[in-house]
Parts: structure tokens; C-alpha cells; sequence
């Protein structure tokens, strides 16, 4: 996939966080804050867990054989980069906020104000 292509699918998660695995492969992932993304593009589609936006990367990092990234609400990203064939696994990890305030990704908050029980 090419970056644009992959641009165009700049997103996130608010109730799940990605792990990302490299099995195969070279990988490029595009990745900027939430904090800095200002430009929806569409609303927070809720069954499929995902906000898209029209931004562009700040930064992008490389994965290949075995490499993995973890990738939290707070992680705004375009994976897929590359050439040829990218064999990978994603696991979607499901966050449930016990205590006070949601996750800070969603509403600036305390963090040590709550526990966050992840399961997959």
C-alpha cells in the first residue's frame, strides 16, 4: 500500500488498543498524537471502533520479521506502507475503565485517577 492510500485511512481507536505484529515483511506505519489532530475525516463510526482524520504523519517508523507496535487511543496512525507482500497480525485489545473519568485520549483527565482493565 502506498502512503497516500494508507494516509487516506489515518485513524484511531477509543475502546481498543492495537497491538500490531510484523510477521512478514517491511512495514512503514505513519503516526502523529491524537492531541495534534484537529481535522475529522467523518464522525467516530462506533461499531467498528474507529475515527478517521485528514492529517498528515509526524513521523513514521519501520516494522520487518517479528517487530511489533502497540498502539493506543492516543496513537493516531496509517499502517500497511510498503512494498510487496506485508504479512501481519493485529490484536485488538478491548479497554474497560473502572473508577472515575474515561481514558485521557478521550477527555483530559488524571490518569492515576482510575484503573484500566485490558482483556482481550
Amino acid at each position: 500500500m502506498t502512503a497516500a492510500e494508507s494516509i487516506a485511512k489515518f485513524e484511531c481507536h477509543n475502546k481498543h488498543i492495537d497491538i500490531q505484529l510484523c510477521i512478514n515483511g517491511v512495514e512503514q506505519i505513519g503516526w502523529k498524537p491524537r492531541e495534534k489532530c484537529k481535522v475529522e475525516n467523518g464522525g467516530y463510526n462506533a461499531e467498528k471502533d474507529v475515527q478517521l482524520y485528514n492529517e498528515a504523519p509526524d513521523m513514521y517508523f519501520q516494522l520487518t520479521d517479528g517487530q511489533f507496535a502497540i498502539l493506543f487511543p492516543e496513537d493516531v496512525h496509517a499502517p500497511m506502507i510498503g512494498e510487496g507482500e506485508i504479512k501481519k497480525l493485529v490484536i485488538k485489545v478491548r479497554i474497560i475503565i473502572v473508577g472515575r473519568g474515561l481514558c485521557p485520549a478521550l477527555q483530559g483527565g488524571d490518569t492515576r485517577k482510575k484503573s484500566i482493565i485490558i482483556g482481550l
